[in-house]
């Protein structure tokens, strides 16, 4: 039996590299361990995003080893008909045989993840799934869709740096610059959600656990597949004919500019698509803007009359006079102020509906409110304290360990900002009234048993 198992992983071993197989088992026992893990033990995001981001080095990795196992191929080939390479090393392969390296790395690392997709849809028998079709949609649209795309990056990283080691550190490289630009991305731009070839899908900290696919990831993928085709076609042209366009193949020259074209017009519209939301996208759909001693405000113009916006901004001046005597400093200034239509909208622009969150470090607010309002003065408080916070994103953080992490005190970030909002005015009892209520209600019930 064992045997008869060795013979079978040699044969596959020889038929399409150690790779392949390694990963596989590494995707399935990865798959296996999340299945006893909560909220990641259905088929739905939590697992289809832990899945996306180990596929992501899969993939990269198995493309690479396609292409140093065809250079090899290759070599070999040349050096039995005595007609050995020219240069340092082997040739990289060409035309067809460079197309069906593209094919094979996907459909090798696509096959990563069937049995993490098995395992999943088994432990349905041990918990209940809410959606399969929502689930199945996930993991088409995170791991699956990542594996087509890094599987062809890692083949191109390969093509790049023949040194197998070289090739292999930059083929691993790719997906972490890449997932850095979006942790960049989500740092400096408006919405709490961020999008990634490679990390998939992250629709922010605050979300429902019956999460279904948005169709600005349906077109995000959509992108993603006419940018790695663009890349592929380009590398199939140029190869053999190097980077001067006039000796690419005809062909594949001619089906290389319209896709970077599209790879353009889809990278440029990235806003009006949902995928990629920056401050310009904002300000073309918040398109008035009213500017006060401390604040800009962007409001949609049919949102608010001349006399509300007015109002909101007697209110925001108010309750920053408040702010600067509890605290005792001013943030720098301005304070950009986005003030939604309704929560619906500012889910769709930066993903967060029904709550109002601030950025400390950009000196943002992103509301939906209106005057009296009785939560402006809470968000505010965040922008306040973000003077004595972290000097990276201005809240209670602390860079802990031999090898710093950081370390978030949420107690402290909502506690600082309850704490000033303690002795609102705006005719509701604070915390404290609250509290001495209760007391006496409970005092109440107590004696009178």
């Amino acid at each position: 039996m064992l045997d008869r198992a060795r013979r079978a992983v040699n044969a596959a071993r020889a038929r399409i590299g150690l790779r392949p197989l390694v990963w596989a088992v590494v995707l399935a026992t990865l798959a296996l361990a999340l299945d006893f893990v909560p909220l990641y033990d259905v088929l739905g995001y939590d697992f289809a995003f832990a899945m996306g981001l180990a596929a992501a080095l899969a993939g990269v990795d198995i493309g690479q080893g396609v292409i140093a196992r065809a250079r090899r191929v290759r070599a070999g080939a040349e050096t039995a008909s005595g007609t050995g390479p020219v240069g340092p090393g082997p040739l990289a392969p060409r035309g067809a045989e460079l197309a069906r390296a593209f094919g094979e790395a996907c459909l090798l690392a696509a096959g990563t993840l069937v049995i993490p997709l098995l395992l999943s849809l088994a432990n349905a028998g041990r918990i209940r799934n809410c959606n399969f079709a929502a689930g199945l949609g996930f993991f088409l649209l995170l791991p699956v869709a990542t594996v087509l795309y890094a599987a062809p990056a890692g083949v191109l990283a390969g093509l790049v740096a023949p040194a197998p080691r070289r090739g292999r550190a930059l083929a691993f490289a790719i997906p972490l610059l890449s997932i850095l630009w979006t942790l960049l991305r989500l740092y400096r731009d408006p919405p709490v959600f961020a999008f990634d070839p490679f990390g998939g899908y992250f629709p922010g900290p605050i979300y429902d656990e019956a999460l279904r696919p948005p169709l600005s990831l349906l077109l995000f993928r959509v992108a993603n597949l006419v940018w790695i085709g663009t890349a592929v076609v380009v590398a199939l042209a140029a190869a053999g004919g190097g980077l001067d366009p006039r000796r690419w193949c005809r062909g594949a020259r001619a089906g290389a500019i319209p896709l970077l074209a599209a790879s353009i017009a889809l990278y440029a519209l990235g806003g009006r698509l949902g995928f990629h939301l920056g401050h310009a996208d904002l300000e073309r759909a918040l398109d008035r803007t009213l500017v006060t001693d401390h604040f800009v405000i962007h409001t949609a113009t049919s949102a608010k009359t001349r006399t509300e916006l007015a109002l909101t901004a007697e209110d925001l001046e108010f309750r920053y006079q408040q702010l600067r005597e509890t605290f005792g400093v001013e943030p720098r200034l301005p304070i950009t102020v986005w003030d939604f239509p309704s929560a619906e909208v500012k889910k769709a622009l930066v993903g967060a509906g029904e709550t109002l969150y601030a950025k400390p470090w950009t000196r943002e607010m992103f509301v939906q409110e209106h005057f009296p309002s009785t939560r402006l003065r809470h968000e505010m408080a965040h922008v306040f304290a973000g003077t004595f916070g972290d000097p990276f994103f201005g809240v209670a953080l602390a860079w802990r360990g031999p090898l710093p992490h950081p370390v978030l005190a949420m107690g402290l970030v909502e506690g600082v900002a309850e704490a000033a909002t303690a002795a609102d005015p705006s005719g509701d009892a604070t915390i404290h009234q609250e509290a001495r209520s209760e007391e006496r209600r409970v005092g109440k019930e107590c004696r009178s048993r």
